[in-house]
Parts: structure tokens; C-alpha cells; sequence
């Protein structure tokens, strides 16, 4: 059998135009990396995340989608998707099919779309780009990704379920990165295949820790101030923001301030660490002695060498808590827009609680946990690193087994003499 590289696309790449937030751009760049790396791929291009976060539809969308009913774009991703291949629109339309153009495979990255919001118009977008590449024979693959019901919904719009059961169910692979995503899925969906390993992001878990120093080449981007603060070898927690529903913003300084306060007088400096742009009221704590700040739109090298240097990290952050983990930190979780924080927990085998974000619990419960999350054992973080590092070995072995897959089912496709393959993953 003669080996054939196949030609993958990896959807929703995010390169920092779309958005700064550390957790799309660290996932989609680890993702790339398995696939780039993967047995039998041959050319990988990636599909910028603007695709999802911005419209391109538009000009294609069937006669009565303009309207206040946000499930419309849910209704029409088919008709949508042909109307898009057959009169594509200059701009993002003729550059979406232009790079799917040629290719074998579309990997989607699910990553945090399919939380399942009417109004989640990212989501809706993903599905239409994978109906459009299904449209142009691709075999499409959904990886990467989370199934959540938002907190506070009670039910699915019905709509929405079927439009993601409709182009999950041509998927020649599902694969979600938590448990209790395959569990919602089975639920929904168990007519459809689908398994699941750790998030791609574990993959950077094998990768060199570093510390900050003094403006060195993991202290990029940094203000001198806070560069300075890193290159201190005075014990820091890290906090960071959450994506969940949020107290109003005078409740939210007032815990911010209650928990670093009562860091500090325990002894431990505090790194606030914006790792969105909704994060930027962290600042509200920058008043205080022994603090600094570090941004969205730092390097991801210089926030995982930040991270690596920190005691602990406080955080209702999905990504930044992963690459946490990966250098052996242990997290204080809070709530989040899913139930992502609390499925890493189970992911990383950690028996803790999740609390609620700022301004919506007990702080000082939240103040404990951080200080005894700051002063457990090397023996306890070395622990953490190696459960990262074993999710990093899971998560690369099944992205080697797609790439088999899809060498398989590119030589299949390009030989006359056999059929098409059809290959669906089962359930590990």
C-alpha cells in the first residue's frame, strides 16, 4: 500500500487576531502541534479562529434569517453552507473555501463552542464551516472539545440540538477532551460514536519549564515592574479572573482585595494575571503592596514561565490552569460559563472543591484553600506534573491514532480501484 499524506485543515486556529485570551490561542497551537506531529499527516493549514468569532456569513444566509430569533443561524446551516459554495462572496467566504479548497480533512477545534447557548453564535458558526466542508467531501473530525449545558439552563433549545446532532452524526470522529462531555453526549446524542482524552493543551506538559528572569526571553512583553516581581524569588500566588457569571463589579474588587490582602499578610506576594481581556478589572488590586500584573496579550512562554514560578493559582480559568498543572502548580478552582473547571479537576484525579467566582462565596474560604494549595509538599507537585504528563502521553496517542486514520482514509480516497473509506472511532 502506497502511503499518502493527507492534507488537513485545523478550524479555529487562534493566532491572537481573534481574540488575546490565552486559553483559544494555547489550545489551537497545541492541538496544530499533535496534528503537525501525528502518523501519516502530511500538509496541515490552519482556519483562523476570526472565522468564529466574526461574521462571514453574511450575503448568504436564506431569505428570513434576519431576524431577533438568534436560532435562526442554527436553522439554516445548510442551506447556508451551499449558498456559501455556490456564489461565495469576496473576503472571508472565498478565503474559507480557498483553504478548504484541496484539502482531505477539516479537524475542527470544538474547544469551548459547544456550550449549548442559543445565543452562542461562535457555535454556530463552527457547525457552518464544518457543513461546508462536509458539503465539499471532506472528512470532518470534531476534536478537542467540550458538551456543556450553561449553568442556569434548564433546557437545550431544540433547535440548537439538532443542528449540532445533524453535523455531529457525518463526523467521521468526535472526540471530547473531558468525561463528563462524553457523558452529556451520550445522553444526547447515543446514536453517534465518540470517545474522549485530555485536553491538547496536556501536550505542552513535556515541554522545558522555565522561570521568569530578569528581562530574559521568557519575561517578553512584561512591564519592567512586573518583570522584576518574577525575577524575585519571594514566594507568589498567581490569580486570575473566571469566565462564568460575575458579581457586580464592586463585589468583585471587594473579594479580589479581601483574598490578596490575606495572601499577604500570610506571607505570600500576588501576580495578577489577566489571562482574557475580561480580566482587566484585576487591576483593582494593584494598589496594594507586593502585587504586579501581567496581561492577555503576553506571550504564552512568558505566562507559562510566570505560572511556573507561582506557589499556587486561584483561577476560574479552563487553559491557564491546565498549563498550571502541567508544571506541577496546584489550582484553587473557581465556577466557570461550564462545567470545565470542575471536569479538570476530575481529569487531573483532584479531590477539591470548586468555588464560586469573586464576589459570590465565601473569600475566606477561598483564602484557605489558596494558602494550603501554596504550602503543600515538592512531593505533591511533582504528583500533579506526572497525572499531566500522563494525559499529555493519552492525548498524543490518539491524535497519532486520527493521523493513522486519516492516512487511511486519504489513500482511500484517492485510488480508484477502492471505495471510499467510512471510519468512525468507538468509544475507548
Amino acid at each position: 500500500m502506497t502511503a499518502v499524506q493527507p492534507r488537513v485543515v485545523i478550524g479555529r486556529f487562534h493566532d491572537g487576531s481573534a481574540t488575546p485570551n490565552w486559553g483559544g490561542r494555547a489550545t489551537s497551537m497545541a492541538l496544530a502541534g499533535l496534528v503537525a506531529r501525528a502518523a501519516g499527516a502530511g500538509e496541515v493549514r490552519p482556519l483562523n479562529g476570526t472565522f468564529n468569532t466574526q461574521p462571514f456569513e453574511h450575503g448568504a444566509v436564506p431569505e428570513g434569517a434576519a431576524t431577533d430569533d438568534p436560532s435562526i443561524r442554527f436553522r439554516v446551516i445548510r442551506e447556508t453552507a451551499a449558498a456559501i459554495i455556490a456564489d461565495p462572496q469576496p473576503g472571508e467566504q472565498a478565503a474559507l473555501l480557498d483553504t478548504l479548497t484541496g484539502a482531505d480533512e477539516l479537524w475542527m477545534n470544538g474547544e469551548g463552542d459547544p456550550i449549548l447557548a442559543r445565543k452562542r453564535t461562535t457555535l454556530a458558526r463552527t457547525l457552518l464551516i464544518m457543513e461546508v466542508a462536509l458539503q465539499l467531501g471532506l472528512t470532518v473530525r470534531m476534536v478537542n472539545s467540550i458538551l456543556s449545558i450553561p449553568p442556569g439552563v434548564e433546557r437545550v433549545h431544540p433547535v440548537v440540538t439538532r443542528a449540532l446532532g445533524d453535523v455531529l452524526r457525518r463526523c467521521s470522529s468526535v472526540v471530547y477532551r473531558d468525561p463528563e462531555s462524553l457523558e452529556l453526549h451520550g445522553t444526547m446524542f447515543p446514536d453517534v460514536d465518540a470517545d474522549w482524552v485530555p485536553d491538547a493543551l496536556f501536550a505542552w506538559a513535556d515541554l522545558p519549564i522555565h522561570r521568569s528572569g530578569d528581562f530574559g526571553p521568557f519575561s517578553e512583553g512584561l512591564a519592567p515592574a512586573t518583570a522584576q516581581f518574577l525575577a524575585d524569588r519571594t514566594p507568589y500566588v498567581a490569580v486570575s479572573g473566571a469566565s462564568g457569571p460575575r458579581a457586580s463589579e464592586d463585589d468583585r474588587v471587594a473579594a479580589l482585595r479581601e483574598l490578596v490582602t490575606g495572601l499577604r499578610e500570610a506571607g505570600y506576594r500576588v501576580l495578577l494575571v489577566a489571562t482574557d481581556r475580561g480580566d482587566a478589572w484585576l487591576r483593582a488590586a494593584l494598589d496594594i503592596e507586593g502585587t504586579a500584573y501581567m496581561g492577555p496579550g503576553n506571550p504564552l512562554a512568558t505566562g507559562r514561565a510566570a505560572l511556573a514560578g507561582a506557589a499556587a493559582f486561584v483561577s476560574g480559568r479552563y487553559h491557564p490552569s491546565i498549563l498550571a498543572y502541567g508544571v506541577g502548580v496546584p489550582c484553587v478552582l473557581m465556577s466557570s460559563n461550564s462545567h470545565k473547571t470542575r471536569s479538570l479537576q476530575r481529569v487531573m484525579g483532584v479531590d477539591a472543591r470548586e468555588h464560586p467566582g469573586f464576589g459570590q462565596g465565601d473569600t475566606a474560604e477561598l483564602l484557605a484553600d489558596a494558602l494550603a494549595a501554596a504550602r503543600v509538599s515538592t512531593r505533591a507537585r511533582k504528583a500533579l506534573q506526572r497525572r499531566a504528563r500522563r494525559n499529555a502521553a493519552g492525548v498524543t496517542a490518539r491524535f497519532a491514532a486520527l493521523g493513522r486514520d486519516a492516512e487511511l482514509a486519504a489513500l482511500a480516497g484517492r485510488r480508484e480501484d477502492v471505495a471510499p473509506l467510512t471510519l468512525h472511532d468507538t468509544p475507548v
